[in-house]
């Protein structure tokens, strides 16, 4: 492997790692907020299902887009955020099935690579609708 393709495959790694790590440290603090801290919500009720749901999709989204970013627009980053996501929440819905009602924790699973993937192509977009400008 050339060394410039070695770079290249680090920086796809490194990127779709620091995406995930950002994207559970805003669940974990969404979470934190909502319900240990301000107790606005209980776990595994329809009230956060409804507000949960679409902050892990907002979150997944801004962390494909942040992978995407970071990675200078790497196919390679992509397809390894969406693969390590899913495998990622995958291991959560595990740990929360006995928690939270099986439809969320399967809503999850099929929210999180989609999500991360839509974000990845959000930031390919948004650069190449910059490029003609700059040109």
């Amino acid at each position: 492997m050339a060394a410039e393709a070695k770079i290249a495959w680090w920086r796809a790694a490194a990127a779709a790692v620091a995406a995930l790590i950002a994207v559970v440290a805003l669940m974990i603090a969404t979470n934190q907020l909502l319900v240990a801290d301000l107790r606005v919500l209980a776990v595994g009720t329809a009230a956060f299902a409804a507000v949960t749901l679409p902050l892990a999709a907002l979150w997944h989204g801004l962390g494909g887009y942040l992978c995407a970013a970071l990675a200078r627009d790497s196919p390679l980053a992509a397809v390894e955020v969406v693969i390590l996501g899913f495998a990622m929440m995958a291991g959560s819905v595990v740990n929360t099935w006995t928690i939270v009602p099986p439809w969320y924790s399967l809503a999850m699973l099929v929210l999180a690579p989609v999500c991360l993937w839509l974000g990845t192509r959000a930031h390919l977009r948004r650069r190449a609708a910059a490029r003609p400008a700059a040109a």
